[in-house]
């Protein structure tokens, strides 16, 4: 699906700030021009083009309201705030930056000066917590209108998650609650908004003592006052607000949960997006915590994702290196018998198309868990493609994450709407309620599972080519040395090796080479992977066997030592340096005057092959200078990495500036 950004990351928060359109956070035309600005993968052209539009919608904000427009004066307000919020999204890898602060308070005044205009009751609160702390919260009442009758509201208290703050809560929450007649309370605890930019309160994994305090706070103080009906409290949240909302469920006087893609183990998040190696290694004793921040660090500096996410979970958890940020994550787990302790009826969802993590590992884990409620008390949906609910947190289709929301929350409070579709869809723009009638067709049956350690070079060419012939392909859930030695596993692949592939008809398959072929021979692209004639068939197979012979093995013996997999060896490093080079000069001189290794017709099984047995080597060895000298190759590499039909798969590229010597050499 085309992108803005080829930066996975970037794309996704992009959507996530157009993803509030529906609901006023957003105006298409303000989006696609802030884009127009911003650098792929440079968090200051992210945070200027952001500022500058918030900006814009500010000064739109305070024209219409001085010609008494309350109307578009509010819609601009919200989205200023959203445009601030996302301004200094990408500048926490920093959070000592004063502009962090200085826009999340941009963002909070721009939403305060939005609300009052609000078609609705809306008033700011401050729930203490003990110690002196306070947290702030807002609750929404729906205006009389809005309301399905005329006894006390039910309501919603929403909490946010990892990366949120409560203003954008708004979009998830309360925009679609209160044409519902639903009231909302939605909350910045320690580690989200202002309590972690201006107070420095930091993320607690006990979030059921939070919400706690939050309940107290509504039962004794705002359910008096603004008639809610404490007997109809449920508690919602996306992404990690998915796995604090099911913490917080567990207190009896919650009645209904909703849990919107969140992890049911942090760690195993992180865990399996990394090398089993050397997660392992780390775990065990192995690797000591300064090797694991060395090589993390390392890593960090070429690739921006992974310098943010590791910069942003230091200073939400209040660490200082990557090693401590793993600890933290370990207590943001639902694997002891939490999720046992729910009496509440729960919806869970998941993502299938997020980058961060599996639905399989999460939501129905999650769902499973829940073995104390009956069939009838938990309902599992896992949204599949982005008009669908598959991208994590529902962003980019949030008029049909309200309708799910909603209409189940409706079932499980006995609320009876004369005209359904009418009722449960009131206030949504006509734009949002037709796309909820233009889903797009079912998902195509699983054509089968793969079975291997992450990341792994030789599994990118076997995705890479499934996605190009439209083939659904699981990477199943595996821990190496461990799955690999199980009875079942040994069963239908005996040697134990990975990759290993399993079809959905039953079909077993070992060898890289070889599941590359049976899935490159099984779609509508095969002709395009693995050639319509003999010859062309025979020069794909020789770069395959060049791979495999001049390639691999001297990437390895590059790579192993540079991740503290293996002693550094010189005479190893010379001639596996001298193997790769020559290597790199045949394809050097074969690309000349090419776009792809064989032929003209796209990308082959060729290209996906030797590019994913280069990831390593661009990652670790092929620095600026070796670029330069193979300036074919390095512009064939990411030519092949970054085509639009595969670079999910393979990511953004991480290109390193100068390689690593060893100390000695140094």
């Amino acid at each position: 699906m085309r992108q803005i950004f080829s930066s996975a990351l970037f794309d996704f928060e992009f959507l996530r700030v157009l993803g509030a359109a529906p609901y006023h956070g957003a105006e298409i035309g303000e989006c696609l021009e802030a884009a127009s600005w911003i650098k792929d993968g440079d968090a200051e052209s992210w945070y200027h083009a952001w500022l500058d539009m918030g900006r814009r919608a500010l000064a739109s904000a305070e024209d219409a309201q001085a010609c008494n427009d309350r109307t578009a004066a509010c819609w601009a307000y919200l989205r200023a705030a959203n445009y601030f919020r996302a301004s200094e999204f990408f500048l926490h890898c920093t959070p000592d930056d004063d502009r962090i602060l200085a826009a999340a308070q941009e963002s909070v005044d721009a939403f305060d000066n939005g609300w009052v205009l609000l078609d609705a009751t809306v008033c700011n609160v401050a729930i203490s917590i003990g110690q002196g702390q306070k947290l702030p919260g807002r609750l929404y009442v729906p205006a009389a209108h809005q309301r399905a009758g005329t006894g006390k509201l039910p309501v919603i208290i929403q909490t946010g998650g990892f990366d949120s703050t409560q203003e954008e809560l708004y979009f998830y929450g309360a925009a679609g609650a209160l044409p519902r007649g639903y009231a909302v309370l939605s909350f910045d605890g320690p580690g989200q908004g202002l309590p972690l930019r201006r107070d420095e309160l930091r993320l607690r994994h006990d979030w059921e003592i939070i919400t706690g305090k939050v309940i107290d706070y509504l039962v004794s103080e705002l359910a008096p006052e603004y008639g809610l009906d404490a007997s109809r409290l449920s508690i919602y949240g996306a992404s990690l607000g998915g796995q604090l909302a099911l913490r917080g469920a567990s207190d009896p006087r919650i009645k209904a949960c909703v849990s919107v893609d969140g992890p049911y183990d942090l760690f195993d998040v992180a865990h399996s997006r990394m090398p089993t190696w050397f997660i392992n290694g780390w775990l065990s004793g192995w690797l000591s915590d300064g090797i694991f921040n060395l090589v993390v660090n390392g890593l960090a500096s070429t690739n921006f994702q992974l310098r943010w996410e590791f910069g942003h979970s230091k200073w939400v958890f209040g660490v200082d290196s990557p090693a401590e940020v793993m600890r933290a994550m370990q207590r943001f787990s639902l694997k002891n018998d939490h999720l046992s302790k729910l009496r509440c009826p729960t919806l869970v969802t998941g993502a299938a198309d997020t980058f961060y993590f599996t639905p399989a590992q999460n939501a129905e884990k999650i769902f499973e868990g829940l073995t104390q409620l009956g069939s009838a008390e938990k309902e599992l949906w896992i949204g599949k493609g982005k008009s669908s609910g598959g991208l994590q947190a529902k962003i980019g289709s949030l008029a049909l994450l309200h309708h799910k929301v909603f209409s189940w929350l409706d079932g499980q409070f006995g609320i009876q709407r004369p005209d359904a579709m009418i009722a449960d869809l009131s206030g949504l723009p006509l734009t949002s309620l037709l796309a909820l009638h233009r889903l797009p067709d079912p998902s195509p049956a699983m054509f089968g599972k793969i079975y291997s350690f992450m990341p792994n070079g030789r599994v990118y060419k076997v995705l890479a080519a499934a996605k190009l012939n439209g083939l659904e392909l699981e990477v199943a859930e595996y821990q190496h040395m461990v799955t690999n030695r199980t009875a079942g596993f040994l069963s239908k692949f005996p040697v134990g090796k990975v990759p290993a592939f399993e079809g959905s008809d039953g079909f077993c398959l070992t060898e890289s080479d070889a599941i590359a072929q049976y899935v490159a021979q099984s779609g509508p692209r095969a002709e395009q992977l693995l050639g319509s004639d003999a010859a062309t068939c025979a020069q794909i197979r020789q770069w395959i066997c060049f791979t495999d012979g001049e390639v691999t093995a001297p990437v390895l013996d590059l790579v192993m030592w540079r991740v503290g997999m293996c002693p550094y060896d010189d005479e190893k490093e010379v001639r596996a340096l001298a193997r790769m080079e020559k290597a790199l000069d045949v394809v050097e001189r074969h690309l000349g005057g090419r776009k792809w290794l064989v032929g003209e017709q796209g990308l082959s099984l060729a290209d996906l092959t030797l590019a994913s047995a280069l990831v390593w080597a661009f990652l670790h060895v092929i620095d600026e200078r070796m670029r330069e000298r193979f300036g074919n190759v390095a512009g064939w590499y990411l030519r092949t990495i970054g085509d639009e039909e595969v670079r999910d798969v393979f990511g953004p590229p991480s290109l390193i500036s100068v390689r690593r010597v060893h100390s000695e050499k140094s």
